[in-house]
């Protein structure tokens, strides 16, 4: 029996709300937070750890048309990732911090992710940026 159809899913905030729900056995370890306003924007789920040995995690979703290919999603999830990176929705949370670009289309879902932790600022540091922080792989 199909309890949700992926038809249901037909705006990017309907595959948020789903993760979201998925998300909330963390409570405890995680507090979260869904459409909150951070760095120069609004993320869709922000997961910050309760536990200083936990990453934060951020999400930013991105739908993709029906007809899109598969090319694109990965496009469009490395857009996600971007963004996140752009924005900086990471400003101001303690710790490592694991980025998630997901593009979904329909029942399809690429997801690219990476990893933020901060550092001491070395301003010879190419790898370094203006906030500290290092992106890994």
């Amino acid at each position: 029996m199909e309890i949700l159809s992926s038809r249901v899913l037909d705006h990017e905030h309907s595959y948020q709300a789903f993760t979201a729900g998925i998300l909330l056995n963390l409570h405890g370890r995680y507090s979260m937070f869904v459409d909150g306003e951070r760095g120069k924007g609004f993320y869709d789920i922000l997961l910050e750890s309760n536990r200083g040995n936990r990453p934060h995690i951020l999400m930013e979703f991105k739908k993709v048309r029906s007809n899109a290919r598969d090319d694109t999603m990965r496009k469009v999830s490395r857009t996600a990732l971007e963004q996140i990176r752009d924005r900086r929705y990471f400003h101001g949370l303690k710790g490592d911090v694991l980025l998630y670009g997901v593009a979904v289309r329909g029942k399809n879902v690429v997801v690219t992710s990476d990893l933020r932790h901060p550092r001491q600022r070395r301003p010879d540091s190419p790898d370094t940026e203006p906030d500290g922080w290092k992106t890994c792989g």
